[in-house]
């Protein structure tokens, strides 16, 4: 038997999941892991571009890197538009600033962990001493209280915002998100791997894995290959792993991504997220 809902109750509008699945305005909301050199920043060029070309809005990096160019350099010849925050109420108010902006398609963080090293590390730094050690005065290393501090920090003033724009009640102002991070090994005692987790301060190398739609890393995968002259040889190719393993928590909310999948995201666009959003939407009385 079929029971017809609301539409809304105590004013509040009623949803179901199974709309989530077909919604249009579903955007992208993603944290990818990755070493250095291995395409992360690559990677977001595709993006840029399947974004450009299927919804006709640029997309915006934030370039967190300390670097002239904050990293930038090879994607210069995609002349993709980037901003480079110098403190935390920089990039506070520059994501209030998209809270309201209609002219980016997309938002990517490069990287999570280069922008708490130099935007969130001063701000905990300059707060009082919990713990009292010689060396935090002397050398400036953090104690434990300054990480759970920049955590903090990171969560409320940029974790949250930037997601918030993936949801955004204004469907025109509505962003796909992408973080990217550097990978960080967690061992036990015995200096045994544990887990590869996102490098991010304290409890948000974890909880940061859980506020995202998507979990994934790159990596260089050995592909085999038959020439044309019929004889099978191996190539190396980045691929986007979204398959959790014993020591990663990649995760696929939106049931798109194949365990391994190609960087180029234009013939991802075409093959998998442009089909679910033709999907018939299910309606509400």
């Amino acid at each position: 038997m079929s029971i017809q809902l609301p539409a809304k109750i105590a004013g509040l509008t009623i949803r179901t999941s199974g709309s989530l699945a077909t919604d249009p305005n579903l955007k992208f909301c993603g944290l990818i892991l990755g070493p250095p050199k291995v395409g992360k920043t690559t990677l977001l060029k595709s993006f840029a571009q399947a974004i450009q070309h299927y919804e006709g809005k640029p997309s915006l990096i934030i370039a967190c890197e300390p670097a002239d160019g904050g990293g930038l350099l090879s994607i210069a010849e995609a002349d993709i538009p980037f901003v480079q925050p110098k403190n935390l109420d920089e990039i506070k108010t520059l994501l209030a600033g998209l809270a309201g902006d209609q002219t980016f398609g997309g938002v990517f963080l490069d990287n999570a962990g280069e922008l708490v090293s130099c935007l969130m590390k001063p701000v905990a730094m300059a707060l009082p001493s919990r713990e009292n050690q010689a060396s935090r005065a002397i050398a400036g290393v953090p104690e434990r209280s300054d990480y759970q501090t920049m955590g903090e920090l990171f969560r409320k003033d940029v974790l949250l915002p930037l997601i918030g724009l993936s949801k955004h009640p204004n469907n025109a102002v509505r962003k796909h998100i992408i973080i990217t991070s550097l990978p960080k090994e967690k061992t036990d005692n015995k200096g045994n791997l544990i887990k590869v987790l996102p490098d991010l301060p304290g409890a948000m190398a974890l909880s940061a894995q859980a506020l995202v739609q998507f979990v994934g890393g790159i990596d260089m995968r050995a592909i085999k290959h038959v020439d044309e002259k019929g004889a099978l040889t191996t190539t190396k190719e980045r691929m986007l792993i979204s398959a959790r393993d014993q020591y990663h928590d990649y995760s696929d909310r939106y049931n798109l991504f194949p365990p391994e999948c190609p960087t180029d995201m234009m013939a991802f666009w075409e093959k998998y997220w442009l089909p679910r959003q033709k999907q018939p939407t299910i309606t509400q009385q």
